[in-house]
């Protein structure tokens, strides 16, 4: 999909099921993503699995319930 290379998307529930899904796909299509979701042990996993198929994108988390958890992985 080359018409998304060079964007960035922001991806709910990211941690896990679709979002997960989701966020995997847009990140080798080139898109930088941004996770979000409830569980930072989960949103940690997806960062580091995009990490390791997509060195060149921008991954950040965060999770919804604590504004304290708001910085790049």
């Amino acid at each position: 999909m080359k018409e998304l290379e060079g964007k960035i998307a922001i991806v709910t529930g990211a941690g896990q099921g679709v979002g997960q899904g989701i966020a995997f796909a847009l990140s080798a299509a080139g898109v930088s993503v941004v996770v979000a979701g409830r569980t930072e042990e989960k949103l940690v996993q997806t960062v580091e699995t995009i990490a390791s198929t997509s060195p060149n994108a921008s991954r950040f988390a965060w999770a919804i319930r604590r504004a304290s958890f708001s910085r790049p992985l």
